[in-house]
């Protein structure tokens, strides 16, 4: 035995000399966004990274310049507000859309405000800042996507703490590469899960271990829990807690997120180490269909210890209550105290926390020891801290016993209640850009657009009292010959436009029509007379003509996932008048109807077709490409016009009978109408021939 552990002693040795420090930096991620607007969201990125790299790897640095300064702490690295930059495994945030990834500026890893460390453990919690808001330091990162839809956002990089790397021990993936997601819905009006959770959880060896992933979605979605497939949490290669490296796999209850691992038979590291086991759950929102919404991760580890006395408690009060929801105001100090102590004589009790928002203190400073131990959090959230937070405060005995409180804050805001609170410059009551009061409460830059209430002005802008003041009036003028000039409606912006009085003499530019006079503020002609109803006096218009059909197929839809039916006729017709030319200066639709119910039409927008001025050919074809003319004047007979029609992806179903009946409309009204009878119908089709 003796034998044996001098061997793992020296084994053990061996790696702490030979394990590279980009492979023991990363302990503890989560990536979540909130809504601001349209397709804009704004990123809160969590990170746990080794504490004691720094300054060598994961420096102290001055985001505005970039360059390294010297850590807060007395040992030389990072403690609470202190900002590091992740250089070690560069990580970058990857928003999902294709647009660039970021980081620091030269292509490094983000920058990082440190909010809570942990000497004992080595570990420093931060929050990714927002280069574009430098010199503020701003630990939202926002992003806007050019349309809707859904966007896997991500980081992923190297790498996770190694085999055994003192003090620690990673059991089931050391080395492996880390990914952590969050499938992002742009244009959906929906926010992100918020959770946090310690970056080590502590569980009693050989026994089993429950205890809660904390989440709330400020939405108010159904939250639903599984553990992360292993291509969600790195390359592939990611094993949750259980075989082959321990006996019992991990588990958690999809609707509590109450986290349970039968801990008996798990391997455990060297002596002297600490035993970890990384795992990473998945947080999903559902909506009331049962659909999935979005999806966030938390990812983190499990660390096996002797369960050798009692764990501290969590003193209530003055603690809130553990997994309870908290409310505080924008503008207005917020505070609560944080208590913990331990039944063990003489045991110490460390207090700590992570998910600590940007802004808030915690006094004494954490972490902090004794029995009890206390803390007073406290915070004055801005107009943009708006939103929901998870706090995981956690209290460790002096044997690695440990306790964990999560509590949510909702921070309310009081801009858009109409107002004017302390550090509001405007409220409007509401919390719309655009006029003039910014979404924050801010005044919006003068000169800004804005909305006004007077609609018949037609530019808008902000002074700079954040008044909208309106310009550039509409100006009514006489609609057409039959009207008069209006009244524009301050309300509606729409001019009253009041008719001329019957009778008045007008020209609807129609030489086909006499008389012409407005009656009722149109332009019509007493006189005009028109049988067919196709928009063309019967001055003008003997008859609509005719369409003549030489051959037709068509087949029916067979297919019952999408639509396959399709239609092509070919045939001629003449124009008998210069009123029934044809013409590409409108519209033009083609018709197929068989006796039965078989029915297609489509219509040609002018811009659909191309005309070929040296020939006189017009070809017609749709956006979609399912629907096609070719119209081609007959070179000895100008009048003449040859056609073909084709239709694809038709909803029609077979049977079909003869005759069928083509119409073809174009122009002002011209209506051709040819039939073919000379028909075979099969089950699925029908095919016609002149003869």
């Amino acid at each position: 035995m003796i034998a044996r552990r001098l061997i793992a002693f020296a084994g053990l040795a061996a790696l702490l000399v030979a394990a590279p420090a980009g492979a023991t930096h990363f302990r503890y991620g989560l990536l979540t966004w909130q809504l601001v607007s349209g397709n804009t969201v704004d990123f809160t990125l969590q990170n746990v990274f080794r504490r004691d790299n720094s300054p060598s790897f994961n420096p102290c640095v001055n985001p505005n310049t970039n360059t390294v300064i010297a850590c807060s702490g007395g040992d030389g690295f990072p403690l609470p507000g202190d900002v590091i930059r992740e250089d070690i495994g560069d990580t970058r945030l990857n928003f999902g859309d294709g647009s660039p990834t970021i980081g620091s500026p030269g292509g490094g890893g983000l920058f990082y405000l440190v909010t809570s460390v942990d000497p004992t453990n080595n570990w420093a919690f931060g929050l990714a800042i927002d280069n574009a808001s430098l010199p503020a330091v701003d630990t939202s990162i926002r992003h806007t996507y050019g349309v809707p839809g859904v966007y896997i956002a991500r980081i992923e990089d190297c790498c996770r703490i190694s085999p055994v790397e003192g003090p620690n021990a990673h059991i089931n993936n050391p080395d492996l590469d880390y990914r952590v997601e969050t499938r992002v819905e742009v244009g959906m009006g929906n926010s992100s899960a918020v959770s946090a959770l310690p970056p080590i959880v502590i569980c009693p060896q050989n026994a089993v271990c429950t205890f809660l992933v904390p989440a709330t979605d400020p939405d108010g979605d159904t939250l639903t829990f599984r553990l992360s497939t292993a291509p969600e949490a790195d390359t592939g290669a990611f094993v949750q807690p259980g075989p082959p490296q321990a006996t019992n796999a991990a588990s958690i209850d999809p609707m509590s997120g109450v986290y349970t691992w039968n801990t008996n038979g798990a391997t455990l590291g060297p002596v002297a180490t600490n035993t970890l086991y990384s795992t990473q759950v998945t947080i999903e929102e559902r909506d009331a269909s049962n659909n999935i919404k979005g999806k966030v991760a938390v990812d983190f580890f499990i660390q096996l210890v002797p369960d050798v006395n009692e764990p501290p408690v969590f003193d209530h009060p003055p603690t809130p209550t553990c997994n309870a929801t908290l409310t505080a105001q924008s503008g207005v100090p917020f505070s609560f105290t944080v208590q913990a102590s331990d039944p063990d004589a003489g045991d110490i009790v460390t207090l700590n926390a992570v998910g600590i928002p940007a802004g808030a203190t915690m006094t004494p400073p954490l972490p902090t020891t004794g029995n009890p131990v206390s803390s007073l959090l406290s915070w004055t959230p801005l107009l943009s801290d708006a939103g929901s937070y998870v706090v995981s405060f956690t209290a460790t005995d002096t044997n690695n016993q440990q306790a964990i409180c999560p509590v949510t804050i909702v921070v309310e805001e009081h801009c858009g209640d109409g107002n004017l609170d302390p550090g509001e410059q405007c409220d409007d009551g509401n919390n719309q850009p655009g006029d003039c009061c910014s979404p924050v409460c801010t005044i919006e830059p003068p000169g800004s657009s804005c909305q006004g209430n007077n609609a018949c002005d037609q530019t808008f802008t902000c002074d700079a009292t954040g008044h909208c003041v309106g310009s550039n009036e509409i100006t009514c003028l006489p609609l057409d010959q039959c009207h008069d000039a209006g009244v524009c409606d301050q309300q509606t912006g729409l001019c009253s436009n009041p008719n001329k009085p019957d009778g008045t003499v007008c020209d609807d530019g129609d030489p086909c029509r006499t008389s012409d006079q407005c009656i009722g503020g149109v332009c019509v002609a007493t006189s005009a007379s028109d049988v067919d109803g196709d928009g063309i006096p019967d001055i003008c218009d003997s008859e609509d003509g005719e369409l003549k059909v030489t051959r037709l197929k068509l087949r029916g839809d067979t297919s019952t996932t999408k639509d396959t039916g399709r239609f092509v006729a070919k045939g001629h017709f003449v124009a008998l008048t210069t009123a029934d030319a044809f013409t590409h200066d409108n519209p033009i639709t083609a018709r197929v109807q068989d006796r039965l119910e078989g029915d297609a039409m489509h219509t040609w927008a002018v811009t659909d077709c191309a005309f070929t001025p040296s020939n006189g050919r017009l070809k017609c074809r749709s956006a979609d490409k399912l629907f096609s003319g070719d119209f081609r004047p007959v070179p000895a007979t100008p009048n003449a016009v040859r056609y073909v029609l084709k239709f694809k992806g038709l909803p029609v179903l077979a049977p079909f009978k003869s005759p069928i009946t083509v119409t073809l409309t174009y122009g002002p009204g011209i209506d051709r109408v040819g039939h073919i009878q000379d028909c075979r119908a099969g089950n699925t089709s029908i095919t016609c021939k002149e003869f």
